[in-house]
């Protein structure tokens, strides 16, 4: 060996560390993941270990075993090391035939069988950090020619029991991913956790073990999933019945940005998103039930999120809450689905408040109808009301009038239709027609609105309707026939009759473009209509009644005038005079008819000479 290596007859040489020649040095094997637990009912066993690559890589380790400790005795377990694999693969035993001993030498290995395995007892795993087990393994085997006690290790023997949320009332959102935690007596042999869909499909979710021992965190996609119970199966190894955990499901939760109240006030204002989930609202004893739907916040349009205002009120029997403007309280918002919100409010000052006092109407356009509705208004006529504020009114302030859904309105100052009396009294005028234009009817409103934004409390103002414009009624003369109502804008009728209570009414169709409508002969009272705007009220309309007389007639043409005999020749034969004298003309009014011939004992008939005869 002190000799050179010669190149000249090159041979293929493997040079191999030996152990040096001392006690021996262990492997250093350590678990990969000292909180791992190892589930023994898994099929091909791994345990996870690292720290000693020669463990890997050569046979210096010999003869491996997992010995187990705790529970009923049970034979060692063989191991393999794979690299490929990342640690100690648990291997069936092999079959090996006891080498002959002497008597001496075979009685030695029965009383050391004979002593009970004190091994055998609960035994913590090495690292401190490792999760309690009621099962561990040891590493067990040789190094070259000595024995050798490697770390011990958590393990699991049999399935999981006692499944449920690990956490209660779980925030589980549809529409998007979710997260919760399940625990029993061991998660290490769960093989798949699965979760119902609406449509009946089963689909798997994802989880991973927790930090914390006995717990196992799921991921779950509820991104079309119904609010409502969802179903988890949890499959584990060992031929285990599938354990259920139901947990409950909720659509996305409502947001409460803010609550305002204002002192005196019996309703309050919530802002925020998913408001239709709100089922009351609790504060200092009193009950505030949601009044109407969620409407979207005006002053939000340009946002990503849908915010909206929910209005929130006492009974109407309630009195205000005896609040001050300053107040710092906490309301509680409850939702349908039994969640609970905490919002903190300030109560603001008193929001501004009007009554209305009087209103007049300019001089109707259309005085043939009489509206019997006195809160109707004409589209086309001015209206002049007067208001009393409960506190000065500011000159700054305004008074906003729109219709019932508010896709109307318009803003009364101080410059443009209003008029203080004095401090607390201020008229207005409005023209609906200016202000909305012709397609305006139904009720409108009128609110005052402080020079901060805070409005009050809306209050009734009138009824615009439109009118037709009638023009006249031609009747016949037959007092059975019926009569034709003439005007423009007649689709603004709904129906025609001749008494108020409308017992033989002549509906108009929606739609109507003809200037004319068809009627009975109404009485000289006058008949009564119903606008399409305001249907429930019937109209008085006094319109004179043009009635046709009958033509003359005519005269009879006057007749043609008698022929006149020629004078007689002498050649001619003589006539006689007829025996009958000509029928007279008929009689006739026309002072220019005259008879054909006079009469025969008229005096021009006596006067006239007879013929001769020759």
């Amino acid at each position: 060996m002190n000799t050179a290596p010669s190149f000249h007859n090159p041979k293929s040489v493997i040079v191999i560390g030996l152990p040096s020649i001392q006690n021996a040095v262990p492997p250093p094997l350590r678990a990969s993941d000292p909180k791992h637990v190892t589930c023994m009912l898994e099929p091909g066993v791994t345990l996870p270990v690292e720290g000693a690559p020669l463990v890997f890589s050569t046979g210096f380790a010999h003869d491996l075993v997992l010995h187990l400790n705790g529970g009923p005795t049970r034979p060692d377990i063989p191991l393999n090391p794979d690299p490929f694999k990342g640690g100690l693969v648990l291997s069936s035993p092999s079959e090996r035939k006891a080498l002959p001993m002497s008597p001496s030498e075979d009685e030695e290995p029965k009383k050391q069988s004979e002593k009970p395995d004190s091994s055998n007892g609960p035994k913590q795993p090495t690292d401190a950090s490792a999760p309690k087990t009621a099962v561990t393994g040891t590493i067990k085997g040789w190094w070259g020619f000595d024995q050798f006690t490697g770390p011990t290790l958590p393990l699991q023997d049999v399935p999981g029991t006692g499944w449920k949320l690990a956490t209660d009332n779980p925030q589980l959102i549809t529409g998007r991913d979710n997260h919760l935690t399940l625990s029993s007596s061991g998660t290490a042999c769960i093989q798949s956790i699965t979760f119902d869909r609406a449509s009946g499909r089963k689909e798997e979710a994802e989880w991973k073990h927790s930090d914390k021992p006995n717990v196992v965190d799921v991921t779950l996609s509820l991104k079309s999933v119904d609010p409502g119970n969802i179903h988890l199966d949890v499959h584990q190894y060992g031929g285990a019945p599938v354990a259920a955990v139901t947990a409950q499901t909720f659509s996305e939760p409502a947001r409460i940005d803010a609550l305002t109240l204002h002192a005196g006030d019996t309703a309050a204002t919530l802002t925020g998103t998913s408001l239709h989930q709100v089922r009351q609202l609790v504060l200092s004893d009193l009950t505030f039930q949601p009044i109407g739907e969620p409407v979207a916040d005006p002053s939000q349009k340009d946002a990503t999120q849908h915010i909206q205002n929910l209005t929130v009120s006492l009974p109407e029997s309630a009195q205000a809450p005896g609040i001050h403007p300053g107040d710092h309280l906490t309301a509680h918002v409850a939702l349908r689905d039994g969640r609970t919100l905490s919002v903190p409010v300030t109560v603001d000052p008193p929001r501004p408040s009007v009554t209305l006092l009087n209103k007049a109407i300019s001089q109707p356009s259309s005085p043939q109808i009489h509206l019997a509705n006195p809160d109707d208004l004409p589209v086309t006529q001015k209206l002049t009301f007067s208001l009393h504020s409960s506190s000065p009114f500011p000159r700054n302030g305004q008074i906003e009038i729109a219709n019932a859904d508010e896709t109307l309105h318009t803003n009364l100052t101080m410059s443009s239709g209003l008029v203080l009396q004095n401090s607390r009294t201020l008229l207005g005028t409005f023209d609906p027609l200016k202000a909305f234009g012709t397609s305006a009817f139904g009720p409108v409103r009128l609110r005052p609105v402080a020079a901060d934004g805070t409005a009050g409390d809306w209050i009734s103002l009138a009824n615009l309707v439109r009118l037709p414009n009638l023009q006249e009624i031609h009747c016949p003369t037959d007092p059975a026939a019926a009569c034709t109502l003439s005007g423009s804008d007649l689709y603004l009728v709904d129906s025609l009759a001749n008494d108020p209570g409308f017992t033989n009414p002549i509906a108009v169709p929606e739609g109507y473009v003809s200037n004319t409508l068809t009627m009975p002969r109404p009485p000289k009272s006058g008949f009564y209509l119903r606008l399409r705007d305001e249907p429930a009220s019937a109209n008085l309309v006094n319109l004179p009644i043009q009635i046709a007389r009958a033509p003359q007639p005519p005269s009879p043409p006057p007749p043609a005038p008698a022929p006149v005999a020629p004078p007689p020749s002498e050649s001619a034969p003589p006539t006689t005079a007829p025996d009958t004298q000509p029928a007279p003309a008929p009689a006739t009014d026309s002072p220019k008819a005259q008879p054909a011939s006079p009469p025969a004992n008229s005096p021009s008939a006596r006067s006239q000479p007879a013929p001769q005869s020759r």
